[in-house]
């Protein structure tokens, strides 16, 4: 039987003090917010660590706040179940709520944290695709206070990120005027588990003209990508299924997917085609244009 190895257990009750204790123990420390990936990889001693920081005891890191000027706030210690079950969540960034309720069990859900899901920082993970394409903003915090960074350029690689011995204290979402739709895709072997490929599509129009659009896929590189030259083609102007088609041969410009135990590059690259014209075009409906 697979017992763990003994730590110590340490319960903050501030985020300069548990950065503090990451400053102070270093690499011999984690994290432990709601403790889906952490506790698995210590019980099959796929990581081994001294010191474990719980960071549930601080005040703050826990809801869903929204506000008409500043967008949508979610703690770090917010759970999935949370995101899911939000109303708000729902009516303004519905790609988000579509992308929290596909990760996963119910169990994982009901437990898991977008701070964790984000500082796992997977190429696979399904909120990150959602995130990027609203712009969100992470909020990170330190011995020495706060800073902010764009989502897109939180991720450095598989497993990393910009963090350096701090945590990250909440999400923003910006507030979108005017008319926008929404999608989120994932290709998996079943439901709970980890995509093959994953994506979010955010589109405004004017009109029946695409005035921006961002298209967000995941497990097709290193971190997650933006499609820029997917979006290239639809930025402008007036979309037609001939442009829809026109503009998912180019993921093929934007992705680098590997070969791994889940899937095929060759694989990917088809389904990721596959995923944009089917998502753009429900992006499309969600904003009212048939």
């Amino acid at each position: 039987m697979k017992t763990l190895k003994p730590f110590a257990y340490h319960t903050p009750e501030t985020v300069k003090d548990a950065a503090g204790l990451l400053e102070q123990y270093g690499g011999t420390a984690k994290v432990f917010a709601g403790g889906t990936d952490i506790m698995v990889m210590l019980r099959d001693r796929i990581i081994s660590v001294d010191n474990i920081i719980d960071i549930k005891k601080i005040p703050g890191l826990r809801g869903i706040e929204w506000n008409p000027a500043t967008g949508l706030h979610i703690g770090a210690l917010t759970t999935i179940t949370d995101i899911v079950e939000s109303a708000v969540v729902l009516e303004k960034y519905p790609s988000l709520k579509k992308s929290a309720e596909v990760l996963g069990s119910p169990q994982v859900r009901n437990k898991a944290t977008i701070g964790g899901n984000i500082c796992r920082s997977s190429p696979s993970a399904d909120t990150p695709p959602s995130l990027i394409a609203f712009d969100a903003v992470v909020t990170i915090g330190g011995v020495n206070g706060e800073r902010t960074v764009p989502i897109g350029e939180f991720f450095t690689g598989p497993g990393r990120n910009v963090l350096d011995k701090e945590l990250v204290t909440g999400i923003t979402l910006p507030a979108i005027k005017g008319a926008y739709g929404t999608a989120f895709g994932k290709i998996s072997r079943v439901s709970e588990d980890l995509s093959k490929v994953n994506c979010a599509v955010v589109l405004k129009m004017t009109d029946k003209t695409c005035s921006d659009i961002r298209v967000v896929l995941g497990a097709v590189g290193a971190t997650p990508v933006r499609a820029k030259n997917v979006e290239g083609v639809l930025r402008g102007q007036v979309v037609t299924d001939e442009l829809i088609e026109k503009a998912a041969d180019k993921v093929t410009e934007d992705i680098k997917p590997i070969d791994d135990i889940r899937s095929t590059a060759a694989y990917r690259n088809k389904v990721g085609r596959v995923l944009i014209k089917r998502l753009v075009k429900e992006a499309l409906e969600d904003c009212g244009v048939k």
